[in-house]
């Protein structure tokens, strides 16, 4: 049986209120209630709301003012948002869309079209998050980039490229964090992933962390917030970067092609920049990381794949990582 959704309330308690909230509890929501942007931001922290529902006419700040802070969290591409208009005002319908509100609602209050709207946004992200975690798992399982998801402190599961290099299997009791990577011979490094794993950072990096039991195993960690698959969980992936034999070997126009089934393949001619950022994202670094490293933009990056992806005639990077180190050294 699927759980009740959850809706955040955020209006003063006058007769709007009152008859929006009895027509959410009829319809089987629950329903929690704030009346400001602080206490909106705190319950949305703390609960994970499903929907939100802001009035325009909060005391302390706008809808719209909450929903540009709200922008500024990775909640806000999961967790719907509407904004409660008391009228019809094409400028703020207007400014609603620019800022990202998914819908609106008007009074007086129509509980069909209500309830219709309310439908449609939670099948609009149950569809998103269905197909990002497709995507994810088929990354997660098949990268050669070592990757493990964990909630707060807590390993959840790790994938087999991290197994080979830890010799830690899913099957086992997964240890912490803790017992994993040595936090402690890095400045506020344990301190800053607390605070990550806690909630109150975004996409971070972690330099220059050693392995417990194995101090010649020197790794950077990328740490990403997986609130569109599951809330408090992070996928945490993991670059050794003192071992030559975990570096990414690509082959450009070599005089020595590989065969395959006995016949000779067409080189891939790969650009300088290219093998940079097919070696980057086969270490498993997200596009906006791997722009900050080479001082590029994000659209550069992701042009850049395409390119990749045409020249070895695949439709995604995972496939064209799978060519390339087919035609690589071995590693």
């Amino acid at each position: 049986m699927n759980r009740q959704k959850l809706i955040l309330l955020n209006m003063p308690e006058d007769e709007d209120f009152k008859k929006l909230y009895t027509i959410l509890k009829a319809n089987n929501y629950r329903v929690e209630r704030t009346n400001s942007a602080q206490s909106l931001l705190q319950k949305i922290l703390e609960l994970i709301p499903d929907l939100i529902i802001c009035a325009n006419y909060t005391k302390e700040l706008e809808g719209f003012q909450t929903l540009n802070l709200l922008k500024k969290t990775s909640l806000q591409s999961v967790v719907p948002y509407i904004i409660f208009l008391k009228e019809h005002d094409y400028d703020n319908l207007l400014l609603g869309i620019e800022l990202g509100a998914d819908s609106f609602i008007f009074s007086p209050l129509n509980e069909k079209r209500i309830l219709q709207r309310i439908k449609t946004l939670f099948e609009k992200v149950d569809k998103q998050k269905n197909a990002e975690k497709r995507r994810f798992e088929n990354l997660f399982n098949t990268s050669i980039t070592p990757m493990l998801v964990c909630e707060f402190n807590t390993i959840v599961r790790i994938n087999p490229a991290f197994s080979h290099m830890s010799d830690y299997y899913s099957g086992d009791n997964l240890p912490s964090l803790l017992d994993i990577f040595d936090f402690k011979e890095l400045p506020n490094s344990e301190k800053v992933t607390q605070m990550y794993l806690k909630g109150l950072l975004n996409d971070y990096v972690l330099k220059d962390v050693k392995l417990l039991g194995n101090k010649n195993i020197v790794v950077n960690l990328h740490l990403t917030k997986l609130d569109n698959i599951a809330h408090n969980q992070t996928l945490m992936q993991v670059e050794v970067i003192n071992k030559q034999k975990n570096d990414i070997m690509i082959s450009f126009n070599s005089e020595n092609d590989t065969k395959s089934n006995g016949k000779n393949e067409k080189a891939i001619d790969l650009t300088s920049r290219e093998h940079d950022i097919i070696k980057m994202s086969g270490q498993g670094m997200p596009i906006k990381l791997i722009a900050a490293e080479l001082n590029i933009s994000q659209r550069t990056v992701e042009k850049h794949r395409s390119n990749i992806m045409r020249k070895t005639n695949t439709s995604n990077i995972i496939e064209a990582l799978t060519k390339v180190y087919s035609r690589s050294n071995p590693l």
